[in-house]
């Protein structure tokens, strides 16, 4: 793969580990009108995340053998930042769903069906990263290690970002918004087709969905506890 190619394969690592992290901050805060921002809530939506990236990690390994890895690629993680964009709608619709169950259960699964998707899809992407990358076997462990590195990093800087800055000044829809229109731009820039043009118009008209939409202000399950 040319140099040039491969820098901007890394860059999509590098924010594809930066929208898994905006994604779990965000996740836990639209649940949080819910059910609080307790204990219980952070562990469901810890122990979704890495059950999801699992899944998709292991499913990711199966897409890495398929020729075409760009399309495979762009298509995971498309559809990620499109349902990144949507989160706030459907927090909506999962939420009241989810608080017909005792607070544990609903806790539960109003996180896995926010969370799953999106991360599901991204932990796929990482193994048909490492796959384009990887020339032969003598480099795979190298390449693997490069390539969860810059994600890793990329999580870091956006774990700080969302948590300090971003989700405290502009809120939860925006951070959602900006991350995942640098994940969608950067796999435009690696696809150089037309039609991902018009799937990226697709996803600012999804992500403009998102942002309109709106969350609680209270504290739902607990309120409908205490009648």
């Amino acid at each position: 793969m040319e140099k040039k190619a491969s820098k901007i394969i890394y860059v999509i690592s590098f924010f594809e580990g930066a929208a898994v992290m905006a994604t779990e901050l965000c996740g836990s805060k639209l649940i949080s009108p819910y059910f609080g921002s307790s204990l219980y809530v952070w562990s469901a939506v810890i122990a979704i995340t890495l059950g999801s990236l699992a899944a998709g990690y292991f499913y990711g390994g199966t897409l890495s053998t398929r020729e075409n890895k760009p399309k495979t690629l762009t298509t995971l993680l498309l559809l990620a930042a499109i349902y990144m964009g949507i989160m706030p709608l459907l927090s909506n619709i999962f939420g009241p769903m989810a608080i017909q169950f005792s607070l544990l259960v609903a806790v539960v699964i109003a996180a896995l069906l926010l969370l799953f998707i999106p991360m599901f899809l991204m932990g796929a992407a990482s193994p048909v990263i490492i796959s384009m990358l990887t020339h032969s076997h003598a480099e795979s462990g190298k390449v693997s290690g490069t390539v969860y590195s810059v994600s890793t990093v990329g999580g870091i800087i956006s774990t700080f970002l969302s948590g300090f800055f971003l989700i405290p000044f502009f809120g939860i829809h925006i951070t959602l918004i900006i991350f995942a229109s640098f994940l969608a731009f950067s796999l435009l820039i690696l696809s150089q087709k037309k039609n991902y043009f018009k799937t990226g118009l697709v996803l600012v008209v999804l992500l403009v969905l998102g942002f309109t939409s709106k969350t609680p202000s209270k504290t739902v399950f607990i309120k409908r506890m205490a009648c």
